[in-house]
């Protein structure tokens, strides 16, 4: 009885933090490498691929859509790819026509074009927090890791990514939604993306 009582508890926080715009009041930590706003100008680490991104008042809009219309921005980390690190990012979905996605890929690599990804995605047919892996620039969308809930356009979002070696820790807006472990890793680069979506960046580290 306790523990489905603890479990009704998580499912009404979930649904209540969900449902409400994230602010992000926590503190960057002194070995923090990354703080960007994107204002008055965004980081000159950044390389641009497909979009329409443009810096704004708020932060950075990235407004291109189209079915599978997939945009990015590439971070390399200064002194080398990370093995361990969390990165977290505030954002919205302001548009699209059906996928309307956007989210984080990590370890990505020229070499074979592999990367990890997860994403937020106001799709109508499949909603939710979404992960994928990449492997020759296909990637491969898992239904075991999806988790299910609505997703709203022009409300923030906190997606906050923890890897320690292989194991993969994915909150959002702090509540912790799903854990594994990925097969292999070899760290690279990471993106900002999205797939037939609008949507606008505020915070990153």
């Amino acid at each position: 009885r306790r523990a489905v009582t603890t479990a009704v508890s998580f499912l009404a926080e979930t649904k209540r933090r969900l449902a409400t715009d994230s602010v992000d009041a926590s503190k960057p930590a002194t070995d923090t490498l990354l703080v960007e706003t994107f204002r008055p100008k965004r980081n000159d680490g950044w390389r641009e691929g497909p979009g329409q991104w443009e810096e704004t008042n708020g932060g950075l809009a990235q407004t291109s859509t189209g079915d599978e219309q997939v945009c990015w921005l590439e971070f390399r980390p200064g002194g080398g790819p990370l093995q361990d690190f969390t990165l977290r990012v505030r954002f919205r979905l302001t548009g699209g026509k059906q996928q309307r996605s956007a989210g984080i890929s990590f370890d990505r690599t020229e070499r074979k074009r592999r990367s990890e990804g997860l994403f937020l995605t106001a799709n109508p047919d499949k909603p939710g927090l979404g992960f994928y892996s990449e492997y020759n620039g296909d990637r491969t969308y898992s239904d075991k890791l999806h988790r299910d809930f609505p997703v709203s356009l022009d409300r923030d979002y906190v997606l906050r990514v923890d890897a320690r070696e292989r194991l993969v820790n994915v909150y959002v807006n702090d509540v912790l939604q799903q854990a594994y472990q990925v097969g292999s890793r070899q760290p690279g680069t990471f993106r900002l993306w999205t797939v037939d979506g609008a949507a606008e960046f505020f915070h990153l580290r």
